[in-house]
């Protein structure tokens, strides 16, 4: 309980938050900070936002704290798939891909 209350939940009830973990755990997911997710991928902070926005990158997820970050089986996902291109193409909407084509043939890439 003291836990709970060290990161001001005082409200609710500890067999809710120990059944939240329960499910973390089974789901074997958790949180992965900006400044780990930069180590993990080697990408910016800046180009990460960037493509974030243009769906080339994984969403950041809101934690409830202050403090955002990312799934680690995203993370693991992205880099597995090698990278931008195939997420997109397994992730992004349609929209998302069209405006990456036209911004790849402008660079004439």
């Amino acid at each position: 309980m003291d836990q709970v209350q060290a990161i001001g939940v005082k409200d609710f009830d500890p067999s809710v938050i120990s059944q939240l973990i329960d499910v973390i755990k089974q789901d074997n997911d958790f949180v992965v900070s900006l400044q780990d997710a930069i180590t993990m991928t080697t990408i910016s902070k800046s180009v990460m936002y960037s493509m974030i926005t243009r769906g080339l990158f994984p969403k950041q997820i809101d934690n409830g704290w202050r403090k955002g970050g990312f799934r680690n089986s995203d993370l693991q996902e992205y880099i597995k798939m090698g990278g931008a291109a195939p997420w997109l193409a397994m992730h992004g909407n349609q929209d998302q891909k069209d405006a990456e084509a036209t911004r790849l043939n402008e660079l004439n890439v």
